[in-house]
């Protein structure tokens, strides 16, 4: 296990970095889509199906479809080849962070939202002030699973990985066709274990939240 980590500290570090970077870029989009998803009528079911429409493409597809786009004259000289699989993961990841935005949502009193319109002084107070602290729980959720869905990507990744860098998931492929057992059982465990080291920084995350909100609560009522 030792040995596979050192050997893949390259890929162990650029994978860390696609997730960081997917859960920056993937938050505020999907939080602009939660205030979508809640509009009446057809407004409302469009922006479902947006959302929700690449949870139905393949994983492949989604990374032929960027190198298309990216080969568009318009658009070459802007392709992102180093985060590519950090946007691929967020076009495939992000309507999960929706959804969980959504369901948070529906826990808030509306009343807390039409207040913060009336009497903030300006967007960016009732955004920094209100809005976060509201979804503060559904945003910690969201990152979690982002991060450990973007470690577990291949994919898309695969497809558009730029030459010289590769991801944990793009090794252990690698090491597959080599028939080197050992080594794909040491990079499947460090997989496991980021992705347990995530999941155990979003539940203690969500019970220091829960606790700072109950003792402001307790402040309140004193």
């Amino acid at each position: 296990f030792i040995h596979s980590v050192l050997m893949a500290k390259d890929e162990l570090g650029y994978s860390l970095l696609t997730a960081v970077l997917v859960v920056i870029i993937a938050l505020p989009l999907a939080l602009a889509a939660t205030t979508e998803l809640k509009q009446p009528g057809i407004r409302g079911a469009a922006a479902w199906i947006i959302v929700l429409f690449p949870l139905a493409v393949p994983a492949p597809l989604i990374g032929i479809g960027m190198i298309t786009a990216g080969n568009l004259p318009v658009l070459s000289s802007l392709y992102p080849a180093l985060i590519m699989p950090a946007v691929v993961s967020v076009i495939k990841f992000a309507p999960f962070a929706s959804v969980i935005l959504f369901v948070q949502m529906r826990f808030i009193d509306p009343l807390l939202f039409d207040a913060a319109a009336v009497f903030a002084r300006s967007r960016t107070g009732a955004l920094s002030r209100i809005y976060l602290p509201l979804f503060l729980p559904g945003l910690v959720v969201s990152a979690g699973i982002l991060s450990a869905l973007s470690l577990a990507e291949l994919g898309a990744t695969l497809i558009v990985s730029p030459p010289g860098h590769s991801t944990i998931t793009m090794r252990i492929y690698n090491y597959l066709h080599y028939g080197s057992s050992s080594d794909v059982a040491g990079l499947c465990l460090m997989v496991t274990v980021l992705t347990l080291v995530v999941c155990t920084g979003t539940i203690l995350a969500l019970r220091f939240i829960s606790q700072g909100r109950g003792r402001t609560e307790e402040a309140q009522e004193t």
